[in-house]
Formats: structure tokens, C-alpha cells, sequence
């Protein structure tokens, strides 16, 4: 009879500890959330994005940069738009960034440029707003 109580308490120990130390492991780890999108050559997709359940997130990533361009939305609206010089991390400094099309040259820290992001949502999205 004490051989039969030893073999489930060995088969039952075991497996309470493993229980118990699981029920810790996954108690204090962070909560699983879905990684934001990023910018990736000028474009943010935000349509797979719920706000009200995921919340607010960064634009960072790579924008279209213009340099020595000041260019309004409707220069993008035609065939002949802007050349772009390239695409630049945001948040970021243009200073020692060497373009894609500037020869291996890199930007002064002075001069001015244009920097511009495509944001595809869901039609259905309330209006959404930008906090700069």
C-alpha cells in the first residue's frame, strides 16, 4: 500500500510544482500586444490598426525626403511631382544623411527639405488627428 501512495505522490508532486511555477512565470509576464506598424518607404498601413483597442501610435519610420524642396500636397497629385532624394528615418536629422541620388555626398545640417508620408486607413475610421 505505501508503495502505491509513494508512486502517485511522485507522479503528483511533480506535476503541482510545474503547475504552480507556470501559474507564476506567465502571471508576470508582460501582456502580448500587437507591434505597431512603422513607416517603411513613405508609407504608414494603418488598416489592420484598431485604435480604440490598440491606441495612439508613432509615425517613426522611414518618410519620402525631398531636399531642397518646398512641396505642397498637390505637387504629389500629378506625373510630374518632385524627384525625391530619398527616404530618411523620422525622428531623425537630415545632417550626414547621404541621399540614394546624391553621389555618396552627405546634407550640411543647414537648408531645408520636404518630408512626406502616405497614411492608408480604413475607410470606415473616424477622423483621425496628429499631435505634433
Amino acid at each position: 500500500m505505501k508503495t502505491g501512495k509513494l508512486k502517485a505522490a511522485a507522479i503528483v508532486l511533480p506535476a503541482v510544482v510545474v503547475g504552480v511555477m507556470a501559474f507564476y512565470i506567465f502571471r508576470h509576464l508582460p501582456p502580448i500586444t500587437s507591434q505597431p506598424p512603422r513607416a517603411v518607404q513613405g508609407i504608414l498601413d494603418l488598416r489592420n490598426w484598431d485604435f480604440e483597442q490598440d491606441g495612439v501610435l508613432s509615425l517613426e519610420g522611414e518618410w519620402e525626403f525631398f531636399w531642397q524642396e518646398l512641396l505642397s500636397p498637390e505637387d504629389f497629385k500629378g506625373d510630374d511631382a518632385a524627384e525625391r532624394t530619398g527616404y530618411i528615418l523620422v525622428p531623425g536629422v537630415w545632417n550626414g544623411y547621404a541621399p540614394q541620388n546624391g553621389n555618396g555626398q552627405k546634407l550640411p545640417g543647414e537648408g531645408y527639405a520636404t518630408y512626406r508620408l502616405v497614411v492608408l486607413t480604413n475607410t470606415d475610421d473616424p477622423m483621425l488627428g496628429l499631435k505634433i
